[in-house]
C-alpha cells in the first residue's frame, strides 16, 4: 500500500494527527460533560436542599395539625359535657316559660271577663242612676 491512498481518506493528515484529534475532541467532549455534570450536581444539591426544607415545613404542619386536633377534640368535649349539664338546666326554664304563658293567658281571659263585667255594672248604674234621679 502507497501512503497516498491514506492521506486520500485522511483528508491529507497524518494517522497520529487524526488520532490526537479524536483524542483531543473526546478531552473537550468530557470536560464539557464534567462542566454539565457539576451544574447538575449543584442544581441536584440545591434541589435536595430545598427538599429537605419542604419535609421540614411539613412535619411541622403535621405537628400543627395534630395540636389543632388534640385542641378541638378537647373543645368538642367540653361543649358535649356543658351541653349535658344545662339541658337540665334549659328543659326546666322551657317548662316555666311555657307554665308562665299559661297563666299570663288566664290572666289576660280574666282581664277581659272584669272589663266586661266592668260595662255592664257601669250600664246597671247608670240605669239605676236614671231611675232613682229621673
Amino acid at each position: 500500500m502507497s501512503e497516498e491512498e491514506t492521506k486520500h481518506f485522511s483528508g491529507g493528515r497524518s494517522f497520529e494527527e487524526l488520532v490526537l484529534s479524536g483524542l483531543n475532541e473526546i478531552r473537550t467532549d468530557i470536560a464539557t460533560n464534567g462542566e454539565m455534570l457539576k451544574g447538575l450536581a449543584l442544581r441536584m444539591s440545591s434541589f435536595e436542599d430545598r427538599l429537605t426544607s419542604f419535609e421540614v415545613r411539613f412535619s411541622s404542619f403535621e405537628d400543627r395539625l395534630t395540636s389543632f386536633e388534640v385542641r378541638l377534640t378537647s373543645l368538642e368535649e367540653k361543649v358535649d359535657a356543658r351541653l349535658r349539664e344545662t339541658r337540665p338546666i334549659w328543659e326546666a326554664v322551657q317548662a316555666s316559660v311555657l307554665l308562665l304563658d299559661k297563666k299570663f293567658d288566664l290572666m289576660v281571659k280574666d282581664l277581659y271577663d272584669l272589663r266586661g263585667n266592668f260595662g255592664m255594672h257601669e250600664s246597671w248604674l247608670r240605669e239605676l242612676d236614671r231611675r232613682v234621679n229621673p
